[in-house]
């Protein structure tokens, strides 16, 4: 996929992060997969603006865009079993030699993406801390899934 075009991804403001995901979804990703994300930013977004956690007025913080990232890749394999989870994990590992991202940051998303089942998890270490970006993240992702599941549902 040459032509990428995401909300999440025009929202990341450090360049570096924003280089290597749009390299990592050139090959990785489809309409499908980034239409995915963006719903799921926007609704992520919005739970962070209703908690408190961010507001409207104030200039973005850098987990906003760990969390723009992590909306973007974690749909790009899906998780069969539990050592699915850490994909993207290598997937840094591949790409960091040219992009050269800082640790801290890789492990910032992956612990995101690593943590997105939230207590439901197969990875009893990859639960996210309850109050946490990382924990709404995977509430996001919770609600995202349920809600395609109720559309299903009604659609029946």
């Amino acid at each position: 996929m040459n032509d990428i075009k995401s909300t999440a991804l025009e929202s990341i403001a450090y360049e570096d992060i924003k280089s290597i995901v749009t390299a990592m979804l050139k090959e990785h990703a489809s309409k499908e997969t980034l239409q995915a994300s963006d719903e799921l930013h926007s609704l992520l977004h919005g739970l962070l603006i209703h908690r408190g956690v961010i507001h409207e007025d104030q200039p973005q913080q850098g987990f906003e865009d760990v969390l723009a990232a992590a909306c973007l890749l974690h749909n790009i394999h899906s998780v069969e079993k539990p050592s699915d989870l850490f994909f993207v994990r290598d997937l840094f590992e591949q790409y960091n030699a040219e992009f050269t991202l800082p640790q801290q940051i890789i492990d910032a998303i992956c612990a995101s993406i690593e943590g997105k089942f939230g207590v439901n998890s197969p990875v009893k270490s990859c639960i996210p801390q309850q109050g946490t970006p990382t924990a709404m993240f995977a509430d996001a992702c919770w609600m995202q899934t349920y809600m395609k599941n109720l559309a299903t549902i009604e659609h029946i």
